[in-house]
């Protein structure tokens, strides 16, 4: 099935006189992946400001959550964001209010997959496509992080 993950912030433009609603809206095309796979997507931005974006940033991170317990057995958790792949997509062309973006990015053929929530386990690791609108003319951005599973072909989908 699609996942669909969809953020709205308001920004302000015309030095701060104005703000509008910008939506970023990023769907995946299935919501289980092998290694080696290609990770179709498509983002959609409404950006009603009269405003031009300069780029979108498109990572894929690996999230690895470490548990463990300090020496008064309290609980404490570490967890620790890498950049796996990065995409940009400069858009070159005027103010436009709805943007839409095909993109795909290819796993690497080897990779560890995504955990099975387990309590007592010492690490999880998880992945997150992130996607980021910048506007240069308010020096903010929007950003959308939608999770992505990686599982390998002996394992079924998850229940």
């Amino acid at each position: 099935y699609p996942l669909v993950v969809e953020v709205q912030q308001v920004l302000a433009y015309n030095c701060c006189v104005r703000n509008a609603p910008i939506t970023l809206r990023m769907s995946l095309s299935k919501s289980i992946y092998l290694p080696g796979d290609n990770i179709t997507f498509t983002t959609e931005i409404t950006n009603p400001t009269g405003k031009s974006i300069r780029k979108v940033v498109f990572t894929l991170h690996s999230v690895v959550l470490y548990k463990a317990f300090n020496f008064r057995a309290e609980r404490r958790t570490l967890e620790q964001h890498e950049e796996m792949m990065r995409l940009e997509s400069n858009i070159e062309r005027g103010p436009c209010e709805f943007t839409k973006i095909q993109s795909t990015l290819c796993l690497p053929k080897v990779m560890p997959v995504t955990s099975v929530q387990k309590s007592d386990d010492i690490m999880e690791i998880g992945y997150e496509l992130t996607g980021m609108v910048h506007f240069p003319w308010c020096l903010n951005r929007v950003v959308a992080k939608i999770p992505i599973v990686i599982r390998n072909e002996a394992t079924g989908s998850p229940e």
